[in-house]
């Protein structure tokens, strides 16, 4: 029987929860929340700007992401937000949130976002590297 993507994810992070427990998020999703509106990469660019237009992404990249630059890869994250129909600044307050420990911070966001993430990967881009590298 095949099984879809979202369903292989929904086992993945099954198995990640019974694994990491609480960390699971953490090493799920790695670095996916830098690519976030709030996040790191977000901020990275905003003080960088000649970056945006960069094309260059790490070996073994899906092509989903190779024909983008950076900017046109956020750009994507964020319809993909908006289509899920989350509230970006809801997404930037959990990630700028200094109360909450790391381990209940991404864990709040990651719940938030699987649907995107799982989104993502449907449209092509790989777990590693175009999404948690």
């Amino acid at each position: 029987m095949t099984k879809t993507l979202a369903e292989k994810i929904t086992r993945e992070t099954k198995a990640f929860k019974k694994m990491h427990g609480k960390n699971w998020a953490i090493e799920y999703f790695n670095n996916f929340y830098g690519n976030l509106p709030g996040g790191y990469r977000r901020r990275l660019l905003e003080s960088a700007p000649e970056l945006k237009n960069m094309k260059k992404w790490d070996k073994g990249s899906s092509k989903s992401i190779e024909k983008q630059t950076v900017s046109e890869f956020f750009e994507t994250i964020d319809r993909v937000i908006n289509e899920m129909e989350l509230d970006v600044s809801e997404i930037v307050a959990i990630q700028n949130n200094t109360t909450l420990n790391s381990v209940e911070k991404y864990s709040n966001l990651y719940d938030m976002i699987l649907p995107v993430y799982t989104k993502l990967r449907e449209m092509g881009y790989k777990h590693y590297p175009d999404l948690t590298a």
